[in-house]
């Protein structure tokens, strides 16, 4: 992986978690029962509820484990020198018929 370059995985895995914990706070919400009889519906809309805290708590982890990641790499990188291009052997003849390199 190149240092600079963003997790495109995780970002995409952060939001399919917040979009799916939204989702299933809102049917949980939805399916909330309004007569005792519907007791099962109230069963499930608690357990869509625990999953949509669930979900957002690990999305939470997620945005945490990348920020420390993004850290790291800043720190890492900060004092490093930046990269330079190499010269060309085809721009440096003089130099490579002086080391012998070429017969001409």
């Amino acid at each position: 992986m190149i240092p600079g370059a963003r997790p495109t995985a995780t970002i995409f895995s952060i939001n399919a978690k917040l979009a799916g914990a939204a989702l299933m706070a809102v049917t949980a919400y939805a399916i909330w029962p309004t007569y005792p009889k519907w007791w099962s519906f109230g069963m499930m809309s608690v357990i869509l509820a625990l999953a949509a805290v669930g979900n957002v708590i690990a999305a939470i982890r997620q945005m945490v484990a990348l920020y420390q990641r993004e850290k790291a790499i800043a720190e890492l990188t900060k004092d490093a020198a930046a990269p330079k291009s190499a010269r060309l052997a085809s721009d440096d003849h003089d130099r490579l018929r002086e080391a012998g390199v070429l017969d001409d």
